[in-house]
């Protein structure tokens, strides 16, 4: 079997972004917003560079510091592993079967492969394949991508809408809540051979 794993909220468990700056620079999250409901969702599926789009914001949320601190600050805040769910993979990984499925735009894209790639042997992007979760494209373009069939695929997401959107395509999709990490490692273990 083939696992894959959403990242945020699944093997990344750290604070959303936004409210962690709002917080730390006290800059109210009602400024940030209109980045966030806006041009990023063009950056998460590659239609736009996000270290073009967010320049005209940095200044109103109080950041003088230049675009990439601002993500290493971004990508680092974010960046608090599932420890439970890792040492799962860490035992069982033959390299082969674990990849990682997550919407996310380029650059960190490029964080997370730099930084997890020693536990997954790829990282699907919304940004690399032009589509996003839920959408029935992206995992057809994954499952090609690895050459396999749907039914040999075992996946677990924090979004149900995600994992409705597998299972009709025949995928065993699973719910993960992060504090029931112990009962979704049982579910893993029924598959792994």
């Amino acid at each position: 079997m083939i696992f894959l794993f959403d990242c945020d909220g699944v093997i990344i468990l750290g604070e959303q972004f936004s409210k962690f700056y709002s917080n730390k620079y006290d800059v109210p999250i009602e400024k940030m917003l209109p980045f966030f409901t806006g041009p990023f969702k063009e950056c998460i599926i590659g239609a736009k560079d996000l270290k073009e789009e967010l320049q005209p914001y940095l200044h109103d949320w109080n950041w003088n510091d230049g675009v990439d601190r601002f993500l290493d600050l971004w990508f680092n805040s974010e960046f608090v592993i599932n420890e439970e769910l890792i040492k799962f993979i860490e035992n069982n990984n033959c390299h082969n079967k674990f990849f990682m499925v997550t919407n996310n735009e380029k650059y960190r894209t490029g964080f997370l492969e730099k930084n997890m790639s020693e536990y997954f042997t790829k990282i699907y992007s919304s940004s690399m394949i032009g589509e996003k979760k839920p959408n029935k494209r992206f995992y057809l373009e994954v499952l090609k991508d690895i050459g396999v069939k749907a039914e040999d695929i075992v996946y677990f997401d924090d979004e149900e809408i995600n994992v409705e959107a597998a299972n009709e395509l025949g995928i065993n999709a699973f719910l993960f809540k992060a504090s029931q990490t112990e009962e979704s490692i049982k579910i893993m273990s029924r598959f792994i051979n």
